[in-house]
């Protein structure tokens, strides 16, 4: 229950139209139950997972390279975590989206028509570029393994902030869950939507570790999760430059190919969103068996402003200095209104405590 402090704004009926369908709360008209998986060890299932990216290596570099063939491998990866799972909570979270990224890099490299064989003489580089930084200064060796030290400072000082000042805060509220009772449009909802995803934030500065030691030992420019996603301009601006870059470069690798024509763009655009709906969708279904389309609806949201922020006002220039200030802030509260739906899942499930706490 929500405690005292919070009472006389826990009536998600006086809101608005989302939550009247359900969506960011905590009763969900559209859920579905899904039936539970078939049980592996992690290292059968494994070995599903590396037949099925030998099968997309040779139906894309000897049977076809077309669009709809992708979709149908697509929707088999789509179906893999649904019907198979480890017993293991972690481990089966990692098997939920790790394959996923090997399987698009195994098809971008059939697509390439580079074989299997090669990969042995390659380097991370080569086999790995949606991991490498592209647009980092060209430095000496021992310049970019000073900036991996960077970044593993960062992803320290990243985890001291969530400890010392984002904990702390959230530690008052009872339960996470019943941020899901509140008015969607409250204070109090949007107060604790913008600490959780500061949590997310922050918890995520793992990967600035990672990355950062990775740089350090390989001496390879690695790519940052973000990008000061706080200093966004606007949507576009978010998820295009700032927010989880790798799986942006991926996305853009397979829906943005060289040849594509510009008269194209803004389907492709809004398509990406769609398919990350799809797949936050279906990540979350394999770990807690409920279907539930809140994050399809969120991505679809985000790629609806992201096409009327193109066709209206566009980018800012650098030299509109408080006009970027006031974007800026107007792109913050879109997030800290929106951002409920994507953690609605988790906090309904209970999924956002057994990882985040």
């Amino acid at each position: 229950m929500v405690s005292s402090s919070w009472q006389g704004i826990n009536d998600p009926s006086e809101s608005d139209g989302l939550t009247l369908l359900g969506f960011g709360t905590r009763s969900h008209a559209f859920a579905v139950t899904l039936p539970p998986p078939l049980y592996l060890p992690w290292a059968h299932l494994l070995a599903l997972y590396a037949i099925l990216w030998c099968v997309d290596y040779l139906v894309i570099r000897y049977v076809s390279k077309r669009a709809s063939v992708k979709c149908i491998l697509a929707a088999i990866h789509f179906a893999m975590p649904l019907a198979w799972a480890c017993p293991e909570f972690y481990v089966n979270a990692c098997m939920v989206c790790g394959p996923w990224v090997v399987g698009a890099q195994v098809i971008h490299e059939a697509e390439q028509a580079r074989p299997l064989g090669s990969l042995r003489q390659s380097s991370v580089r080569d086999i790995l570029p949606f991991l490498i930084d592209d647009k980092a200064p060209m430095d000496n060796d021992a310049n970019v393994r000073v900036r991996g030290v960077a970044k593993i400072m960062r992803g320290v000082f990243k985890w001291s902030l969530m400890k010392a000042a984002v904990d702390p805060l959230l530690e008052r509220v009872p339960e996470m869950a019943g941020l899901l009772d509140m008015a969607y449009f409250s204070i109090p909802s949007v107060w604790i939507t913008v600490l959780l995803g500061t949590k997310v934030y922050c918890l995520l500065g793992v990967v600035d570790i990672a990355t950062g030691a990775q740089q350090l030992m390989l001496g390879l420019p690695m790519l940052d999760l973000f990008d000061s996603p706080w200093l966004a301009s606007g949507p576009r601006d978010f998820w295009s430059r700032r927010w989880n870059r790798p799986v942006h470069k991926i996305l853009h690798q397979h829906f943005f190919p060289i040849d594509t024509p510009r008269s194209q763009y803004t389907l492709r655009g809004f398509a990406c969103f769609v398919a990350s709906g799809l797949f936050h969708e279906v990540m979350l279904a394999a770990l807690v068996r409920k279907v539930s389309l809140d994050q399809v609806v969120f991505f679809v949201i985000q790629g609806v402003a992201v096409l009327a922020e193109v066709k209206t006002i566009g980018q800012p220039s650098r030299k509109e200095g408080r006009q970027i200030l006031g974007r800026r802030a107007v792109h913050f509260l879109f997030l800290a209104l929106t951002g409920r739906l994507f953690l609605a899942p988790y906090l309904r499930s209970g999924l956002f405590e057994k990882l985040f706490r």
